[in-house]
């Protein structure tokens, strides 16, 4: 196994680093190491070290392990295992759902497919409600709690502890407006 890794001295590197890394080894089962924003696939994460699925595929290592994006995501690109793993434990309200590790199995230079596995401790949800579909007559607290419940039970969040982020938003009935947004937030 050859790993093939480089670091950057400034954190807004904006080449793309992994044309820089060597050729792969013959015979050997080649892993990149390399921290990016890979296109289509970083989401809102800073453009830092901007590589491409087609140029890490291109590249000949059977197997990227990527970081900087924290969310798990896997792809094959042409026999081209490319991952990046996301991180062990939400840090925030917009890193949600399972979080953990990615195990690799290979044989030779054949990788298999990532299994990720969660390790994370408290799980973050958001959960979005539109108040148009709050009926005139419904307890709003009442209504906003089944839907956090329905968020973060089951195999969802995996009997962790929830965290959650409440969003209500659009066309509210008259007699939600009249309740004060701090008390409404306290009940929840």
């Amino acid at each position: 196994v050859w790993v093939h890794g480089q670091s950057y001295a400034r954190f807004d590197v904006g080449e793309d680093l992994s044309a820089g890394y060597p050729p792969p080894k013959a015979g050997a089962l080649n892993i990149g190491l390399l921290h990016t924003a890979l296109d289509g696939h970083s989401g809102p994460h800073a453009r830092y070290a901007p590589s491409n699925t087609q140029a890490l595929s291109n590249h000949g290592y059977q197997y990227w392990a990527l970081g900087h994006v924290h969310a798990h995501e896997a792809l094959d690109v042409n026999g081209t295992r490319i991952v990046y793993p996301g991180n062990l434990q939400g840090r925030h309200a917009r890193e949600t759902g399972a979080k953990g590790a990615v195990f690799v199995d290979y044989e030779g230079a054949n990788v298999r497919p990532p299994v990720h596995e969660a390790f994370d401790d408290v799980r973050w949800h958001h959960v979005e409600v539109d108040a148009a579909t709050l009926d005139e007559g419904d307890d709003p607290v009442e209504a906003l709690a089944t839907r956090v419940l329905e968020a973060t039970t089951g195999t969802r969040n995996a009997g962790k502890l929830a965290a959650v982020r409440v969003s209500l938003g659009g066309v509210a009935p008259r007699r939600l407006l009249a309740i004060p947004v701090e008390d409404l937030r306290d009940d929840l």
